[in-house]
């Protein structure tokens, strides 16, 4: 991700006014500290329960601007599910990438802390990313199935082992692994897959085929493959098909009551 992109991606989400979007940090038991940004849904007071949203930014070529999880919030994650009412959540990456030990741990030890802070119906949670992240949202729902009721990967292939390899890595060698041993919790995850016929970083190939996979060991996935000419990095033109998502998570979640 360049610096003209970014600038690009800020000026896109400003097309239509977002929740509000506070920046905080989460000090660890070792006494690093992961930043992260929270939506909390105008007018909650705590006295019911509401949804929890957990979003995974993509990736960065650089450091990460301090901001950098404000703005996946603010160009989809919020836009898109904005109805559902939900807290949304988003850790700032603090390794290469979401699915190495340092990262789980701040994600784990960030969800943790939200759930203290507010009223969160455990029946109505999502993981949800997008290419980086996407990668970390097929793996938190694979190893992480008690935590989340719904995962919606976007823009990714499928990453379900622990490694410090960059996003690029880990898609090249998914890419010639060409299937994996797919875990029970991912099967029995309810999927909202969405990726670009024209991803030109991403192939969608690899990534019907892993939908066809876990469908056929019994596995509840919706595939979207969107074709509207989008590229790998005009995120904010996901919006219309992550809000299109919606009533696929309210008749899930309806359906854990």
């Amino acid at each position: 991700m360049t610096i003209p992109t970014l600038v690009a991606l800020v000026a896109a989400s400003m097309t239509q006014p977002a929740a509000p979007i506070q920046r905080q940090m989460l000090t660890l038991e070792d006494g690093s500290g992961v930043r992260y940004a929270i939506a909390v849904p105008e007018g909650y007071d705590g006295s019911e329960e509401v949804p929890l949203v957990l979003a995974l930014h993509f990736g960065w070529g650089q450091a990460l601007p301090s901001n950098y999880s404000a703005i996946f919030v603010e160009i989809l994650v919020e836009p898109a599910l904005r109805d559902l009412g939900a807290i949304i959540v988003a850790p700032l990456c603090p390794a290469r990438t979401w699915v190495d030990a340092k990262s789980e741990e701040a994600v784990l030890a960030l969800l943790e802390q939200v759930r203290r802070e507010y009223r969160i119906d455990d029946d109505r949670t999502l993981v949800t990313g997008f290419s980086l992240g996407g990668m970390g949202t097929w793996y938190y729902a694979s190893h992480h199935a008690e935590l989340f009721t719904a995962a919606i990967p976007m823009a990714s292939v499928p990453i379900i082992a622990q490694t410090s390899e960059s996003g690029a890595e880990s898609v090249r060698r998914y890419v010639e692994a060409g299937s994996v041993e797919w875990p029970q919790g991912l099967v029995d995850m309810p999927l909202y897959v969405m990726h670009s016929r024209d991803d030109e970083l991403i192939p969608i190939e690899p990534v019907e085929r892993a939908a066809a996979e876990l469908e056929a060991l019994g596995a509840s996935v919706e595939f979207l493959a969107i074709d509207a000419g989008i590229g790998h990095h005009e995120t904010p033109r996901y919006v219309p098909y992550l809000e299109r998502a919606v009533p696929w998570l309210r008749k899930v979640w309806n359906g854990s009551r």
